[in-house]
C-alpha cells in the first residue's frame, strides 16, 4: 500500500525550505535595483562617458525581470534598452535586446577553488555557462576559456560591506603585446590574468563583463551609485579586506564616556586625547579625565601612541612606556597586565554603528604565590579602536568593578554606544574555599588592615 503525506507534512516541508532559501539569501546584496547605475569614463582624458541604469519592471515569460538602458555621452542622450536582468538564488541572470535566452551573468554561490566556463552573448556582452550549457562560438570558433575562484573575502566601503571575488584565467587568450601586470594613469595595478567580481556591483571591467581581461587601454574610472547615491567606485575593488584593515585606538579628539555605579555613588565620567607631545622619542598623544557633571579639576592621566597594533602608556612621571592593548594578539595568548594576566578567549568582528570592528574576549586571573592554583577575576572584552568595555585603564573584572563605557565619539562623530554593542557573557566558578590573597596573588594568613584583598573570587577593602 503506498504511502502519502499528509497536508500538514507537506505544508511544513515547504515552510523549511522557504524559510532555508531566505536565510541562505539574507546578506546577499542584489545586483538588480531599481535606481542603480553604473557609469564609466574612458580614454586619456575621461572623454567617453557611457553607462547602463536600471529603470522599471517587465514581465517575461512569467517571471519578473528589471529592465537595463545604457547611454553614451550623457543619460538625455542615446538612452536605450539594453537587456533585462534578476537576481535568483545568488546569481545573476541576464537577457539580452531581442532574445528570449536567458544568460549567467554572476554565480556568488561559488565557493574558493570552484572553477566556472566563460560564455559570449553576441556583441552584448561576456556571460557564464550553466553545468550543462554548450560552449559558445566566438568568430566561427569553438569558445573555451575558464575561471577558477583564488580567493573570496570581504571589503568595507561608505559604511557598506560587500563579499569580493578574486578569479585567475586559466586558459583565455593572451595578448602578446601587453605585461601580465600593468598600472593605469590612476595608479591602480592590474593583472591581467585576473578578475574581480564584488557583490551587488559586478565586476573591475564593468558590470556586464565578467570575465573579460583587462587591457592598457581600459584606464577607465567607474562608479556605481543607487538612487543618485555614490556607493562603489573603480579603486575600491583593490582595497584591503576587513580582515587586514585596523582601525587606531589613539587619534586627536577621541573621547570615551563610562559609567560608575555603587549604591553609594553613581556618576560618570570621560576620557578624552587632546595635543599632542613627544616622550623618549615617541610621538604620543595626551590623555585628560574629568566627571561628566564638571565637578572636580580636569586630570592628566599620561600619554598614549600606538605602533604595530599595540597601545602603549606613559604615566605621569614615568618615562618608560607600558603596553595597554594589544591587538596584535592571537586566541589563547596569554598577556600580563598591572600584576594579573588576561587570556584570549575569542576574537570575532562585530558591526558597531555600521563599522566592523575585532572584539577580544578575555578572562583575567591572577596567580597563587609558590602555587599552581590561580585566582579567576573574572570575564572582559576590548573593541578594535575604542578599548576597554569596563574603565580605559582599569579593564581587569571583578566584584568591585563598577564603571562601564557607555559611548566612545571622534571628533564628536559617535562611533560607539552602549546598546548597539555585543558583549560576550560566561560564567566561571571563583575559588571559593575562604582563603584570602592580595592583588598579586599572594596568599595571606589574615584580612589585611586598610588594603584591597581577594577573597572567594571578589575584591574587597578592609576598612
Amino acid at each position: 500500500m503506498m504511502k502519502t503525506r499528509s497536508p500538514i507534512v507537506c505544508l511544513l516541508c515547504a515552510f523549511y525550505i522557504s524559510a532555508l532559501a531566505q536565510f541562505e539569501n539574507e546578506d546577499y546584496l542584489p545586483f538588480a535595483e531599481d535606481g542603480k547605475t553604473w557609469e564609466t569614463r574612458e580614454g586619456m582624458i575621461m572623454e567617453n562617458i557611457y553607462g547602463n541604469s536600471i529603470d522599471g519592471d517587465t514581465l517575461i515569460n512569467g517571471e519578473t525581470w528589471k529592465k537595463v538602458y545604457n547611454y553614451h555621452g550623457f543619460p538625455e542622450f542615446n538612452y536605450s534598452y539594453y537587456a533585462a536582468i534578476r537576481d535568483t538564488g545568488k546569481k545573476v541572470y541576464v537577457m539580452a535586446k531581442g532574445s528570449n535566452k536567458p544568460r549567467l551573468l554572476y554565480d556568488f554561490n561559488l565557493k574558493e577553488g570552484q572553477t566556472v566556463r566563460c560564455g559570449v552573448e553576441g556583441n552584448a556582452f561576456g556571460c557564464l555557462l550553466e553545468t550543462d550549457e554548450k560552449p559558445d562560438t566566438l568568430l566561427g570558433f569553438e569558445f573555451a576559456s575558464s575561471l577558477r575562484v583564488e580567493r573570496i573575502d570581504t571589503i568595507e566601503t561608505r559604511g557598506l560591506k560587500f563579499r569580493r571575488f578574486t578569479l585567475t584565467f586559466l586558459d583565455h587568450f593572451k595578448y602578446p603585446l601587453i605585461d601580465k601586470q600593468f598600472e593605469n594613469e590612476q595608479g591602480i595595478l592590474y593583472d591581467t590574468d585576473n578578475v574581480i567580481w564584488v557583490e551587488g556591483i559586478g565586476s573591475n571591467v564593468g558590470p556586464f563583463f565578467p570575465w573579460f581581461p583587462l587591457q592598457p587601454q581600459h584606464a577607465f574610472v567607474m562608479t556605481c551609485s543607487v538612487d543618485k547615491t555614490f556607493i562603489f567606485g573603480s579603486s575600491d575593488f583593490y582595497m584591503s579586506s576587513m580582515q587586514e584593515n585596523y582601525r587606531p585606538l589613539v587619534e586627536q579628539g577621541k573621547k570615551w564616556t563610562y559609567h560608575h555605579d555603587t549604591f553609594e555613588n553613581v556618576y560618570d565620567y570621560y576620557y578624552i586625547l587632546e595635543g599632542d607631545t613627544v616622550i623618549a622619542g615617541k610621538n604620543c598623544l595626551k590623555m585628560y579625565s574629568k566627571n561628566k557633571d564638571n565637578q572636580g579639576e580636569i586630570r592628566y592621566e599620561g600619554a598614549l601612541y600606538e605602533e604595530d597594533r599595540k597601545v602603549y602608556r606613559f604615566h605621569q612621571e614615568i618615562d618608560v612606556p607600558e603596553v595597554l592593548y594589544d591587538f596584535d594578539c592571537q586566541v589563547g595568548d596569554t598577556l600580563p597586565f598591572q600584576g594579573a594576566y588576561l587570556v584570549i578567549q575569542a576574537i570575532e568582528s562585530v558591526e558597531i554603528l555600521g563599522m566592523s570592528r575585532k572584539r577580544y574576549d578575555f578572562q583575567a586571573y591572577v596567580k597563587v604565590e609558590d602555587s599552581d592554583e590561580i585566582i579567576v577575576l573574572g570575564d572582559g572584552s576590548w573593541l578594535e579602536g575604542i578599548g576597554s568595555m569596563k574603565d580605559f585603564y582599569n579593564m581587569i573584572p571583578f566584584d568591585g568593578n563598577y564603571n562601564s563605557l557607555m559611548a566612545c565619539e571622534m571628533n564628536g562623530v559617535m562611533i560607539y554606544q552602549s546598546p548597539t554593542a555585543i558583549q560576550s557573557v560566561r560564567s566561571y566558578k571563583p575559588n571559593t574555599n575562604g582563603a584570602i590573597y592580595d592583588l598579586q596573588g599572594r596568599r595571606l594568613k589574615a584580612k589585611p588592615s586598610h588594603r584591597v584583598y581577594i577573597q572567594n573570587g571578589k575584591k574587597r577593602i578592609m576598612r
